[in-house]
């Protein structure tokens, strides 16, 4: 089976180190982070190498030039306090 390759299409990959904000108990939080090249016609993937305890992510999207939006959700009752983490970007 061959694979086909699409040179036209826009790509970005890149490691961004972040602090998200508190997650309220209870809540889902957007929160935006900058991702220089992404572009709001892109599809975006992301991975985090490690979560806090019951921060769940939702999914992300680019929701202008260079940003890149997130939701978190917080199950629990108590508030979380996100430790500064990296995470990667693919841009399609």
């Amino acid at each position: 089976m061959a694979i086909t390759t699409f040179s036209s299409v826009p790509q970005i990959v890149r490691e961004v180190t972040a602090t998200p904000a508190v997650v309220a108990g209870l809540t889902v939080a957007d929160q935006t982070f900058t991702v220089n090249g992404l572009l709001p016609s892109m599809s975006v993937l992301v991975t985090w190498t490690a979560l806090d305890a019951n921060l769940v992510f939702s999914h992300a999207w680019c929701s202008a030039a260079n940003t890149l939006k997130v939701r978190f959700m917080n199950p629990g009752v108590g508030d979380i306090t996100p430790v500064s983490q990296s995470f990667k970007v693919l841009g399609l």
